[in-house]
């Protein structure tokens, strides 16, 4: 009887332990499913430059950067600084500006072992066209 007795509390407590597990497993994953790993892009400042301007840095601002995180001006990559996981910026060149007309950037982060990376959401850059100059 002890046996039987013994062998009943036994089973419905790893029952019960597996459906912790169970549960707190279900819970990891889910949380783990539910975190984003591709970079969201919010912003750019400046937003737009005249044509035929000098280089200068471009800052972004989103979500989910890395310090493997990389600009990429209408898909090529441009010199990057991790600022944080909020904040990177950009080296544009003069010659990325010389003509007028609109630019995608977008933020690509390579996938880890960790985090399977991606590309942001592209945002627009404005290259303004140059002012007449005047007589």
């Amino acid at each position: 009887m002890f046996s039987a007795g013994f062998h009943g509390w036994l089973r419905q407590t790893l029952r019960f332990t597996l459906a912790a597990a169970m549960m707190m497993c279900g819970l990891l994953v889910q949380a783990v499913a539910q975190t984003p790993t591709a970079p969201t892009l919010t912003s750019l400042s400046p937003n737009s430059v005249t044509a035929g301007g000098a280089d200068f840095t471009l800052n972004l601002t989103g979500s989910n950067f890395t310090a493997g995180s990389v600009v990429r001006w209408n898909g090529a990559d441009r010199p990057t600084n991790f600022i944080s996981g909020t904040q990177l910026q950009a080296y544009i060149t003069a010659a990325d500006i010389a003509s007028p007309g609109a630019v995608t950037v977008t933020v690509f982060t390579p996938s880890l072992r960790t985090a399977p990376g991606g590309t942001s959401n592209p945002v627009n850059f404005t290259i303004n066209p140059p002012l007449p100059r005047r007589c």
